[in-house]
């Protein structure tokens, strides 16, 4: 067994990694699935950005390489990855971004919203 103390993700002020025979398990205030929230690394950290993502979404996937090739910094939240309670959760806070749920959903800095892939727009939004 292996434990290892974790810096936020998401909402958690602490969470603690625990692998027991190559399974991952959270623990934590408000933790989550770790395959389905994480923080993706990058050089670019200007902007708080988060994306709302299918991880079987043709259009997610060019967004999360889009963002990738920018060596953007981003929490991605893949939705379908969630458990029901954190579906829950979380659905409430894409709603009050982009009431319609649909996906890829980039929110910037919590006041800029892009949803679908729409590369000019990203762009600007990160780079401008």
């Amino acid at each position: 067994m292996n434990i290892e103390r974790l810096s936020p993700i998401g909402k958690c002020t602490t969470t603690w990694n625990i692998r027991i025979h190559h399974k991952t398990i959270i623990l934590g205030i408000g933790s989550y699935n770790m395959d389905a929230i994480k923080k993706v690394e990058g050089d670019k950290k200007d902007h708080e950005v988060k994306l709302f993502a299918l991880s079987t979404c043709g259009w997610c996937k060019k967004t999360k390489k889009l963002l990738a090739d920018m060596d953007v910094e981003y929490e991605c939240i893949d939705f379908d990855k969630l458990d029901s309670d954190e579906k829950k959760e979380m659905r409430e806070e894409l709603k009050e971004h982009n009431p319609s749920l649909s996906f890829p959903t980039i929110i910037v800095d919590d006041d800029c919203v892009i949803i679908g892939f729409k590369k000019d727009e990203i762009k600007e939004a990160l780079e401008g």
